[in-house]
């Protein structure tokens, strides 16, 4: 469908009959490639902008509130530091004049960049999910109950760049985390496009579980939820939203860039960086610091959590806003 999308994109059309077309071109293709039952749950659940299928994000803030038509905004994928300026999706889905956001330190600077857009922020979206029972249960039947759980977030790939770092030395510090807590399970949380990436497992009599968030959008944020509520601590060599969803879910986190290769030549990122790694340093693991919190707010949004009505008068804003644009 990439192919497809990128034809349709360079159609002297406008960005509202593009995605349209697109969206059509989908339901074409999916009658071909699903049963009728799936085809049909596809077609109820399609999304207006494409990224927003990704991640189930779309669908769970409509469960959430009740909203029953398609979200006419883009819904930002995750917190994007480093005073991130580009726009991070299509240029077409960017021209239908409403984002939604995490925390307040992305929207003053979307509201900068894009005084004529509607720019909301909502929080984590982890928040509008309901955890996945049936695999917390799968999970929960693995687990070695004599200790605790520590999970590990090792750097993943990016579309514009492949996660690189030093396996051996993250496994080792993830170890010695492990036997300071004194946890007896590990879950190993990888995304699926590093699902090859080279790991060697060498933990001294540790259960080993790989946890990920599956392979159908809408049920990655319930996954990510049952990881969570099953883990005493998370361990990371990057920054990313898993921090903040962490904590969001009462689940302390440590993180150590020792390990992790990738350079990112931006001097606010590097500042970003060690602000977290300093305030999230491991030396009391199992603790959530008031200071931790508060960058977490600052960064995840935590404040800007919408209650459904709240939320529901959110949506319809941006479909007014699309409205207004295309009569």
């Amino acid at each position: 469908m990439t192919q497809v999308y990128n034809f349709i994109s360079k159609l002297p059309i406008n960005s509202n009959r593009k995605l349209k077309l697109f969206a059509l071109t989908k339901r074409i293709a999916w009658l071909f490639k699903y049963d009728i039952e799936t085809y049909r749950f596809f077609v109820k659940n399609q999304v207006f902008i494409n990224s927003n299928h990704y991640y189930g994000h779309e669908y769970w803030l409509k469960r959430y509130c009740g909203y029953s038509d398609k979200i006419y905004a883009i819904i930002e994928h995750g917190v994007y530091f480093g005073d991130n300026r580009s726009l991070v999706c299509p240029k077409e889905e960017w021209d239908f004049g409403s984002v939604i956001t995490y925390g307040d330190s992305r929207i003053n600077l979307l509201k900068e960049l894009h005084p004529e857009m509607n720019v909301f922020a909502v929080g984590p979206r982890i928040h509008y999910a309901e955890t996945d029972k049936d695999y917390y249960d799968e999970l929960s039947n693995q687990i070695d109950k004599t200790g605790k759980v520590l999970t590990l977030y090792p750097a993943h790939s990016l579309a514009s760049e492949k996660s690189n770092y030093d396996s051996e030395l993250f496994l080792k510090q993830a170890e010695e985390l492990a036997e300071k807590i004194g946890a007896s399970t590990i879950m190993v949380s990888l995304h699926p496009s590093d699902f090859l990436h080279h790991l060697e497992l060498g933990f001294n009599n540790k259960k080993v579980i790989f946890v990920g968030g599956g392979d159908k959008p809408y049920k990655f944020l319930p996954r990510l939820r049952a990881i969570l509520e099953l883990s005493d601590l998370s361990f990371s060599n990057s920054l990313g939203t898993h921090v903040g969803y962490s904590v969001y879910m009462g689940t302390p986190h440590v993180m150590n860039l020792e390990s992790n290769k990738n350079v990112r030549p931006n001097e606010v990122f590097e500042r970003e960086q060690r602000l977290f790694t300093e305030l999230f340093n491991g030396l009391h693991p199992l603790v959530i610091t008031n200071e931790q919190r508060d960058l977490c707010y600052r960064y995840f949004g935590y404040s800007h959590i919408k209650k459904p009505k709240e939320l529901y008068e959110i949506l319809c804003a941006c479909k007014a806003k699309y409205k207004e644009l295309y009569k």
